[in-house]
């Protein structure tokens, strides 16, 4: 589907501007407003396939999966420095005594756990990553080293 969508963001707008030149011809009419006409559509047809993938994200036939995978990522990335500066200012009103040591621990200690399993998120999420990376990188070796080369071209 991804292949699909990559293809009408190319040939929509060329379609579209082709069919308004081929109008325009047909109808007699040449001169300047030829180019402007040709402009105008292929704007419309990028807008066109821009609503295209709107709709197809929309209805689930394309997933925007590395979108997704970075704001948890972000989301995780801004929790655990919430946490550790949380942790940082309790330690640090304890030593100034503006909190009694002996309340720091019942405070600090859920937070504490809870960094430890958004670190734990944090690096699962990370080698998922590179997981789907090298298995792209394996998949597009073994495509070339198959004898096809970039956009299904023979390999030199």
């Amino acid at each position: 589907m991804r292949r699909l969508v990559t293809i009408a963001h190319v040939l929509l707008p060329v379609l579209v501007a082709a069919a308004a030149v081929g109008f325009r011809l047909q109808v007699g009419e040449t001169g300047p407003g030829l180019p402007l006409l040709m402009l105008g559509g292929a704007l419309l047809g990028g807008a066109l396939a821009l609503m295209l993938e709107s709709a197809a994200v929309m209805l689930g036939l394309l997933k925007d999966d590395a979108s997704a995978s970075q704001r948890r990522r972000s989301e995780l990335l801004r929790e655990k420095e919430t946490l550790l500066r949380s942790i940082k200012d309790l330690e640090t009103d304890a030593a100034l005594g503006k909190v009694d040591p002996q309340q720091v621990e019942p405070l600090a200690g859920p937070l504490r756990a809870r960094a430890v399993l958004v670190l734990g998120e944090l690096e699962r999420a990370q080698h998922e990553a590179r997981a789907g990376i090298e298995e792209q990188i394996e998949r597009e070796l073994a495509r070339r080293i198959g004898g096809e080369g970039p956009a299904g071209e023979d390999a030199p």
